[in-house]
């Protein structure tokens, strides 16, 4: 099956709107499931301080070539 092999390209406001989507998903899920996900706050925290120095590190390293 080679439905993982195409290749894509998506325009700003395709992905603007993705992330819309995320973030409305994060905040129901926020609105329905918040005393569960209170106790995952350390965990989730960790988690966006680790991808977002990554996303950083990505960021300079592509913008220098």
């Amino acid at each position: 099956m080679n439905f993982f092999k195409r290749k894509t390209t998506w325009t700003n406001s395709e992905i603007a709107l993705l992330k819309i989507c995320l973030v409305s998903c994060g905040i129901t899920a926020g609105i329905l499931f918040g005393d569960n996900i209170r106790n995952l706050l350390p965990l989730f925290f960790w988690i966006y301080i680790v991808t977002g120095l990554f996303i950083g590190y990505l960021w300079i390293i592509k913008s220098r070539k």
